[in-house]
């Protein structure tokens, strides 16, 4: 009878140690590679000479415990500082993309980076013509409750984002131009180019100021246009609203 119960007991240990295993085997048949790393960034790029190789900034492919493929459409890969023909990064690598700047102004290429399913864009932008005449859109702070049938100068308005002289003009009032300059130290040194005009040749760095006369009548909107190159912005500036009685008997009249 002893015998029996210690043979009983020793098939339940051994039963025992081999479900053990074999739920260990099953959780080692399930764990699965994963190449699907953290999030990374390419820094983009700006104001780069046309036709130049541009190199992006390092990124470190992380988490990841097997292979991860990576697709870099018809630019060089460089991983760890050297170019790469697997297509292929693990764990801790770095990433750079070699590519050329476009081959003409103010042009921008997207190139599209994927990595184990993980994807980011890294763009490159060339620089402005050199010759280029166009600024930006601008335009000039409005002043509204205003007297009527009076001069009205407006705040002091940079043209900026060209890269030529270019012709300037106002329609409606007058423009007084004045342009800048910055010492070694990054001071601010302005000079007045003109009196009151309504046509000029404008450098860059310029600024504006314009003058207008408001309307004769109440609640009137009266516009100064200036138009540099083909780009236009206006100064606009309202009288105040028609007086009403309780207005008049508040101000004495």
């Amino acid at each position: 009878m002893g015998k029996i119960k210690y043979s009983f007991v020793f098939l339940i240990i051994v039963s025992l140690i081999s479900m053990n295993f074999a739920f260990a085997g099953d959780v080692n048949s399930t764990s699965t590679s994963d190449i699907k790393p953290n999030k990374f960034n390419f820094a983009d790029r700006s104001n780069c000479e046309i036709n130049k190789t541009i190199i992006s900034n390092r990124v470190r492919i992380s988490w990841i415990n097997s292979e991860s493929p990576i697709t870099v459409s018809g630019w060089t890969i460089s991983i760890n500082s050297e170019a790469d023909t697997s297509g292929k990064v693990s764990n801790w690598d770095y990433v750079t993309i070699r590519v050329a700047c476009p081959s003409t102004y103010s042009t921008k290429s997207i190139i599209s980076v994927d990595i184990g399913w993980i994807k980011d864009t890294f763009s490159i932008t060339s620089k402005k013509d050199p010759t280029d005449k166009v600024p930006n859109k601008f335009s000039i702070t409005p002043k509204i409750w205003l007297e009527r049938d009076t001069e009205y100068v407006s705040n002091a308005k940079l043209i900026n984002w060209f890269n030529s002289d270019v012709s300037v003009t106002a329609s409606g009032g007058l423009m007084k131009i004045f342009s800048y300059t910055k010492n070694a130290k990054w001071r601010l040194t302005f000079s007045w180019e003109t009196e009151w005009i309504t046509k000029w040749t404008l450098s860059p760095n310029s600024k504006i100021i314009v003058k207008a006369k408001s309307s004769v009548n109440y609640g009137t909107i009266s516009e100064v246009v200036i138009t540099a190159w083909w780009v236009s912005g206006s100064f606009k500036i309202k009288t105040k609203k028609w007086p009403t009685q309780e207005d008049a008997v508040t101000t004495g009249q």
